[in-house]
């Protein structure tokens, strides 16, 4: 579900598209809309009517998502488009977690970049999909070129899912990659986006690349103790020895991969093998060349999908029709903003991938840093799209979610005032409907029943994420091993060697490609190890990922492996959280301290 951009106008892709998307993803739960039929509590003359999702809607006639969103110009400078870098608030903005609840934090959509293609071809993208809502979007000659931001797109990020099982306050981290018009989306290296399933073989396509840390399937948890903080993200186009079988699908040379900057955590995570992209047109002779291991890449915005927001609806013995919607919450910093995310640009590939093929081809060291000559800003226009609930406007939710661009133009923030500066503001919870809008100005007190309305918490999953039997044709470097995490779970893991992974079993590299691609991923793992390549944020701190996340390679296994996750499920009752070590640096001190988590002394900070 995204807004979109037809003809210079704004306009919002709606429910049907959307639900069918998600739904057919695996990504949500139950759903229902405002006058739906599945309604989590009954509806008697004392208890309001649930409803999953709508309470903060862009669309006055259905329970659509909203977006916090801020648009760029619609075309990029020049001999860019081979990377893009942002960072994204995280802080709980729900007090306690919320059972079916979804919201991505500040993100973007990297799509194929061709506007020369005609609309003729670009309606056929999808021709071949079973995912009727999008091939019936794409086809639509109203959609005009929103097909090419819909039949491959890498996005996700930071936020709350549906389909979470084991639920937490603070957000959770993920990438979410699709090939073929959201048929299948990649989440992990083993892992649709929360998916209950682990992908076929035949599915899989983005690779592990870092020895510190873990992807597991239902998100990469945060430090709740470290937020609100941002996280950065940068994905880059890198050049990286090409791989795959003689003879196979043409497929360009784009190996698409994010890098993550946190306060525990900087470097490379994972990346696209470009057989991924370039496999899925074969069966549609109408994608071949515009896929993105062969195309630069296009963003139009950073945005918040406030996908499914719940509410409780009651009318009293007059008439009169009052909801509520879940308690809100954001940070305020000292400037009496909420920047919720900032610092969007884009790049060419002088700016990393030439240099890095030019030091991989001389065996010189690798680039460290991204030279800020080669970085553009993306200005952003912030969105202001009106915000309905149940086709009822709601002024009052609009002024209070109003965004200003922050002073460098290439953010997006909310203005509270100085009079709340550096304090936590919620948005109203109950409303009365006063003809065609939404008032929290009451002109009686809401039903009891109302106001002592919980919204359903999520409660301990008995859920266990499986890796699937074809797994073992993929020979491991080690033993399992077990990690607590921070949403309840406990992991199990094993090493690999780079090139033995299993998500990379299906693309049948020869042996002269995996040698040297294994030579590649050693040099990136002691080069790039703790190296975020993008610049701090403009404000604010960075937030830390889970300790529970961050690993150390076994003796023998430290350069050219990767922790492949195994398996999730929920942690042993009564089972304690092990300690864990950070390093901490001072000038150039050195410590390492131990803790559930451990933090840095006052002055220090995290390696």
């Amino acid at each position: 579900m995204r807004s979109l951009r037809l003809g210079g106008t704004f306009v919002v892709l709606v429910a049907t598209v959307a639900i069918q998307a998600f739904a057919q993803a695996g990504a949500l739960g139950q759903r229902a809309g405002a006058h739906g039929p599945a309604h989590l509590v009954p509806r008697t003359s004392s208890a309001p009517t649930y409803h999953a999702l709508g309470a903060i809607s862009s669309s006055s006639s259905s329970d659509g998502s909203y977006y916090l969103a801020g648009w760029d110009s619609g075309s990029l400078p020049p001999g860019t488009g081979a990377g893009f870098s942002w960072y994204s608030l995280a802080w709980p903005i729900t007090p306690t977690p919320i059972a079916g609840f979804q919201l991505g934090l500040s993100g973007t959509w990297i799509t194929p970049s061709d506007p020369s293609t005609p609309v003729s071809t670009i309606e056929h993208l999808c021709d071949t999909s079973t995912n009727q809502g999008i091939t019936q979007t794409v086809q639509d000659p109203a959609s005009g070129r929103f097909g090419l931001q819909l039949f491959q797109t890498i996005e996700g990020g930071l936020g709350w899912w549906a389909n979470e099982r084991f639920k937490t306050a603070t957000p959770k981290y993920i990438v979410n990659i699709t090939s073929n018009c959201y048929e299948t989306q990649v989440g992990t290296p083993g892992w649709g986006t929360f998916a209950a399933s682990p992908l076929a073989r035949d599915q899989t396509g983005f690779a592990q690349l870092s020895n510190r840390i873990l992807m597991p399937p239902d998100g990469m948890t945060l430090d709740p103790t470290s937020t609100p903080g941002q996280i950065g993200t940068n994905w880059a186009a890198l050049n990286f020895p090409p791989t795959g079988p003689a003879g196979a699908v043409a497929t360009g040379d784009n190996d698409w991969t994010v890098f993550l900057n946190a306060a525990n955590f900087h470097g490379p995570l994972g990346y696209v093998v470009p057989q991924f992209w370039s496999e899925a047109s074969q069966a549609n002779p109408y994608q071949r060349g515009l896929t993105l291991d062969t195309r630069p890449g296009m963003a139009y915005s950073l945005a918040q999908e406030w996908n499914s927001i719940p509410y409780f609806e009651t009318t009293d013995a007059s008439g009169t029709v009052f909801s509520k919607i879940p308690a809100l919450q954001f940070p305020v910093d000292a400037n009496g903003q909420t920047v919720i995310a900032q610092d969007f640009a884009t790049y060419g590939p002088g700016a990393l991938a030439s240099p890095l093929s030019s030091a991989l081809a001389s065996g010189g060291p690798l680039p460290t840093v991204l030279d800020p000559a080669t970085v553009t800003p993306l200005a952003l226009s912030p969105s202001d799209a009106p915000i309905y609930q149940d086709g009822a406007a709601v002024p009052e939710l609009n002024r209070d979610l109003t965004l200003s661009a922050t002073p460098g133009g290439n953010g997006l923030a909310l203005d509270w005032g100085t009079a709340r500066a550096s304090s936590t503001v919620s948005l109203p919870q109950l409303f009365e409907r006063q003809g065609s809008t939404l008032t929290s100005t009451l002109s009686s007190p809401a039903p009891a029943s109302l106001s002592a309305a919980a919204f359903p918490t999520a409660s301990t999953s008995a859920f266990v994420y499986r890796s699937p039997r074809w797994w073992q044709a993929s020979p491991a470097a080690s033993a399992s091993f077990t990690a607590r995490l921070s949403d309840g779970s406990e992991v199990t893991y094993r090493w690999y060697k780079f090139v033995d992974q299993p998500a990379l079993q299906q693309f049948d590299w020869t042996s002269a490609q995996k040698t040297a691609m294994q030579a590649v991923v050693v040099a990136l793992q002691r080069q790039w190890d703790a190296t975020a390549l993008m610049a701090p944020p403009t404000s604010g701190s960075l937030a830390a990922f889970d300790h529970g996340l961050l690993v150390t390679p076994p003796k023998g296994l430290a350069y050219g492996y990767v922790p492949i996750v195994t398996g999730q499920r929920a942690a042993p009752a009564g089972a304690s959280r092990p300690s864990h070590t950070l390093v901490c640096v001072r000038g150039a001190h050195r410590r390492r301290v131990s803790g559930r988590p451990p933090r840095c002394p006052s002055g220090w900070r995290a390696a």
